[in-house]
């Protein structure tokens, strides 16, 4: 599991354990698919940002900052916000 799993993982472990939070079951989840080392889905990520973004390390950052930077582990975002085109370039 590398550091950005890891920190994850933490957070979900956290929220897990508090009494009131309601999600548990999608957070059992999305935990079990980090610990075996998938990625989760967009959605999956937009249940809990709510919680993440209230951590000390990312109040200061906006939704998108924060995807951003758990994008490795999310299905279908790439890591840097710049976009490639597909074209036939390569062929010509």
């Amino acid at each position: 599991m590398n550091l950005l799993q890891q920190e994850l993982n933490k957070y979900l472990s956290i929220y897990i354990n508090k009494n009131d939070v309601q999600m548990k079951q999608v957070m059992l989840s999305i935990q079990d698919q980090i610990m075996s080392g998938n990625s989760i889905t967009k959605s999956q990520f937009k249940c809990i940002i709510k919680f993440i973004e209230r951590e000390q390390k990312f109040n200061n950052l906006n939704r998108d900052n924060i995807t951003n930077y758990f994008s490795p582990l999310i299905r279908g975002l790439s890591h840097s916000n710049e976009s490639t085109a597909n074209t036939l370039e390569q062929f010509f």
